[in-house]
């Protein structure tokens, strides 16, 4: 079963944190969310969630401004991912 998040940022700009809402609870005891530069595909920060979690504020202040995907994970699988900026 996909488990999709829904990033609150309507615009997908955002500044020193992202809010990200989950559609369910998180049921996996290994799951985590992790943001990469698009550019170079590498991981950058990575916030494991504890189960029955719905929703997460990450912290982006000490990232450079750029075009970054956050990614949520489950076992080791990404399950959805979406991109925005930073301004």
């Amino acid at each position: 079963r996909q488990r999709q998040m829904c990033i609150r940022d309507s615009t997908s700009s955002v500044e020193d944190h992202i809010d990200i809402t989950f559609r369910r609870e998180v049921e996996s005891s290994r799951a985590a969310v992790c943001v990469s530069s698009l550019t170079k595909a590498e991981s950058l920060l990575t916030q494991n969630l504890p189960a029955g979690i719905s929703q997460i504020r990450l912290d982006l202040s000490a990232l450079p401004a750029g075009v970054y995907v956050v990614s949520y994970m489950e076992e080791g699988c990404v399950k959805d991912s979406r991109k925005f900026t930073k301004n």
